[in-house]
């Protein structure tokens, strides 16, 4: 086997036809549903189901059931975090398809190569395949060790599910190439890129997984359009997010919008306003303040005022002609704030580049818009009612 790995191996794995980039492992909220005709196991039953497989392969009590239990410990890790069918895992020779310093297994049976895939595995599972294939006590024939029963795996499979308590019916290889598909699809690792670590024909035999129910389309539908208007917030004065509550009055409403950096604008419209946009808890919209509605104080700490959004941030560019004066505030996350205020008030609070200050507008100043096209902005009564 080739040696410990370095630091050339971490690119060589971000270059593998296959792999998942990194980026697309982080793991997020999933937004699809799972067929109920497919069966499969959730991550906690995964990882129990690891958990008795490594226990069960450590507890060997002489040198030939190690041996024995590791070959079944081995071909387990190699589904679970591959997702490739039994027989393309029985089918490995450690001698050529095993590159553990590099973290790939090659898989498939195609002629001249074709049809073949490498597909990187974790670094735990990399670890314990290292660990058994280096252990004096593996006696498998050169190029045999993953040469097994199929029989015998499933038999194999069905007790170490009894001994953790789930249903053998879950515990075949292909519930766990299930698990292995939906877990990477979970995790935002595009389809395409998933048909291609399983060996799958087509994207619509790996879209099978998937079930996309009508809360789940609204949702994805509502996160674009979330998306889209926070790549926008770059624009000065201009916040996107989401209605976080509605108080109704006689003839006026109260809106809070929320933004993903967890800034919070208050805007007062009309009651026909709010009915006319549709506006309810949770729509994506935008908040616009003009520039000369925006104040400024020189703090870190909000002041005490009457202005119901106070944003703090930290200036950083003053420009003035010597009459007017354009401050910019960058906020937490990045969103900028423009006031525009006489360049005497700059002197007079010694407003500088680098210093912590809030921007204070009032709820009057707050024009709101519904996206992606809604009614048109709406904000204060222009006859002032």
């Amino acid at each position: 086997m080739k040696r410990n790995p370095g630091e050339r191996g971490g690119r060589r794995r971000r270059e593998t036809a296959g792999s998942p980039p990194p980026t697309a492992r982080t793991p997020a909220p999933p937004t699809f549903s799972v067929p109920p005709r497919i069966r499969h196991l959730q991550a906690e039953q995964l990882a129990a189901l690891t958990e008795s497989f490594r226990a069960w392969y450590a507890r060997s009590p002489r040198p030939a059931d190690r041996n024995a239990r590791g070959r079944i410990w081995l071909a387990y890790l190699a589904i679970r975090y591959t997702g490739a069918k039994l027989g393309e895992v029985l089918a490995i020779d450690e001698r050529t398809d095993l590159d553990l310093p590099h973290g790939v297994v090659t898989l498939g049976t195609g002629r001249n190569g074709q049809g073949r895939r490498r597909v990187h595995l974790p670094a735990d599972a990399v670890r314990a395949m290292r660990s058994h294939l280096e252990d004096p006590a593996t006696r498998s024939a050169p190029g045999r060790i993953f040469r097994l029963d199929q029989g015998f795996v499933r038999r194999k499979f069905y007790e170490r599910a009894d001994a953790c308590g789930i249903p053998r019916r879950l515990a075949s290889p292909e519930v766990l190439r299930a698990s292995r598909a939906i877990e990477l699809l979970r995790g935002n690792v595009p389809l395409p890129v998933v048909q291609r670590i399983l060996g799958q024909g087509t994207a619509g035999l790996t879209a099978r997984w998937l079930d996309y129910r009508p809360d789940d389309v609204r949702r994805i539908l509502e996160a674009y359009v979330l998306a889209d208007l926070h790549s926008r917030t770059s624009a000065r004065n201009l916040f996107a997010g989401r209605v976080a509550h509605i108080i109704r009055g006689e003839l006026l409403s109260e809106i809070a919008l929320r933004t993903p950096d967890g800034h919070r604008v208050v805007s007062v419209i009309t009651n026909t306003s709010l009915d006319n946009l549709g506006l309810r808890q949770g729509l994506p919209v935008t908040a616009l303040i003009k520039a000369p509605s925006v104040m400024v104080a020189r703090s870190a700490v909000p002041p005490q005022t009457s202005a119901r959004n106070v944003l703090r941030g930290r200036i950083s560019a003053v420009r003035d002609d010597g009459i007017m004066a354009e401050l910019i505030l960058r906020l937490r996350g990045g969103t900028e704030v423009c006031a525009l205020i006489t360049a005497d008030s700059v002197r007079r609070l010694k407003l500088t580049a680098g210093d912590d200050a809030c921007a204070v507008f009032d709820t009057s100043a707050v024009v709101l818009s519904v996206a992606p096209t809604g009614s048109g902005p709406v904000g204060p009564d222009p006859r002032g009612r």
